[in-house]
């Protein structure tokens, strides 16, 4: 499989709206020398702290050599721009995080479009989108080499550790659980282990902090993660539990142990080699 090279762009124009693909071109911006245009949306906003230049996007397209989006399970940021590119022949790829629904994150309306080429970021993705796609690009994920890096440079000074949940947002898909399910049995779980843990709520950035404020445990301390970087909340926690949860592999990434919580019913869709144990 070809290697993806971006070192012959550069004018490359970033298109991201949710928070997987945007993680990934965040830090693949960390360690490039290109220069960079933004067209971002939704949470995309917030993970760059950056604002568009300007609301045409199809200028910003028109004058970069090159067009990388990320992929979103609702949102028209990618697929417009996707759409367009095709439409003026301009090259334009696209990040798949994650491991699951991928054909879904091109299609709107019944209508289904792909970029020219499409980036995967690891052998398990690779092998996944193979099934399904034959304009495939590797490249070494550049948001788990940033956040190695990070969380190496950074020395932990805390002495009492927390464990932390990092929720999916489930509240935005059509699944017929919620993630208050998924943190209710965490709470149960942990409640007959220990009455002296702290559980910090990690909230997914597309959701409301508010949506965890009534959680309450009589025998185990709850809280909401008030760090802006995932790198900090990770130094403070020794488990990382969560539902099919990227930052949960972040957490085994940076050598922390990681606990599935599994739902009835429901596939888990991150490779096992991320995961230490299951609930």
């Amino acid at each position: 499989m070809e290697t993806f090279k971006q070192t012959k762009y550069k004018k490359i124009c970033i298109v991201a709206n949710d928070a997987g693909g945007a993680e990934i071109l965040k830090s693949f911006i960390f360690f490039s020398n290109s220069q960079f245009s933004y067209i971002l949306t939704g949470p995309a906003k917030k993970i760059f702290k950056k604002k568009n230049k300007s609301s045409n996007y199809k200028k910003i397209i028109n004058d970069s050599d090159i067009v990388i989006t990320g992929t979103s399970y609702k949102s028209l940021t990618e697929y417009n721009c996707i759409k367009y590119c095709k439409k003026i022949n301009k090259k334009v790829f696209s990040i798949l995080d994650h491991w699951v629904n991928y054909k879904i994150r091109f299609v709107r309306n019944n209508k289904f479009i792909l970029p020219h080429k499409l980036i995967v970021c690891d052998k398990e993705s690779k092998k996944i989108a193979s099934k399904y796609f034959n304009n495939i690009l590797y490249m070494p994920n550049p948001y788990w080499k940033y956040i190695k890096k990070k969380f190496k440079n950074k020395k932990n000074n805390t002495k009492h550790k927390k464990f932390l949940y990092v929720s999916s947002n489930y509240n935005r898909t059509k699944k017929k659980y919620k993630d208050k399910w998924i943190l209710q049995k965490l709470i149960k779980y942990l409640e007959k282990k220990n009455n002296t843990l702290n559980l910090v709520i990690r909230p997914h950035p597309s959701e409301n902090k508010n949506k965890f404020k009534n959680f309450f445990s009589e025998k185990i301390k709850i809280s909401i993660d008030k760090n802006k970087s995932l790198v900090n909340s990770l130094r403070k926690t020794s488990i990382v539990f969560g539902h099919n949860s990227m930052a949960m592999v972040m957490g085994k990434i940076c050598g922390l142990k990681t606990v599935n919580i599994n739902i009835n019913g429901q596939k888990n869709y991150i490779p096992r080699k991320y995961i230490d144990r299951f609930i």
